[in-house]
């Protein structure tokens, strides 16, 4: 763990970056995640964003990150992505969200 902190803390200091934190459950992802939002310059104003991708439903999960339709003559709903915009969004198992909704992912983040 001492190894990748002292490369995160490259990291920090550099303009805004999406990282990727990859590894087995239970290693730490989460709370590396919290420490680069509070260390990093995007810490400072907004907060973190904690999204669990595992056992969603597709529709679910591209409504948690996109937002959703207008419905009702009421105006979209927000996602995480646009809600969370300037602040740190952590997406737990990603790689278990759908693949049309990693797919969309990939293009917002692009």
């Amino acid at each position: 763990m001492k190894q990748v902190v002292r490369a995160l803390e490259a990291l920090v200091g550099q303009p805004a970056l999406p990282v990727l934190l990859w590894g087995e459950p239970g290693v730490g992802k989460e709370y590396l995640a919290r420490w680069l939002h509070i260390r990093s310059a995007a810490g400072a104003p907004g907060e973190i964003w904690v999204i669990r991708c595992r056992g969603r439903a597709a529709e679910r999960s591209a409504e948690a990150l996109f937002g959703s339709l207008p419905h009702d003559g009421g105006g979209p709903g927000r996602g995480a992505l646009e809600l969370g915009a300037g602040s740190t969004v952590y997406l737990d198992d990603a790689d278990c969200l759908p693949p049309e909704v990693q797919a969309r992912l990939q293009d917002a983040l692009e």
